[in-house]
């Protein structure tokens, strides 16, 4: 499983090209297993400008495997 980063999430969203949209979109592509961290589920839903990006965010989020901390990740 590979852990995605708010950045890259923001901007494959938004249409930005760079180089962590493209290599998530390589990735969802490819159909490797990928996780939202729950700090990364966290910031994309407090960053919403509005109610409406709210809702678009929180299905996308909602439709994605989070990864919550336990004792393992942080050995």
């Amino acid at each position: 499983m590979i852990a995605v980063d708010t950045r890259a999430v923001i901007d494959l969203l938004r249409n930005r090209r760079t180089a962590p949209a493209r290599n998530l979109e390589l990735l969802i592509e490819l159909g490797e297993p990928l996780g939202f961290p729950a700090p990364v589920a966290q910031e994309l839903l407090q960053g919403a400008r509005n109610q409406g990006e709210w809702r678009v965010l929180s299905r996308y989020v909602a439709s994605q495997e989070i990864l919550l901390p336990d004792r393992e990740t942080y050995r």
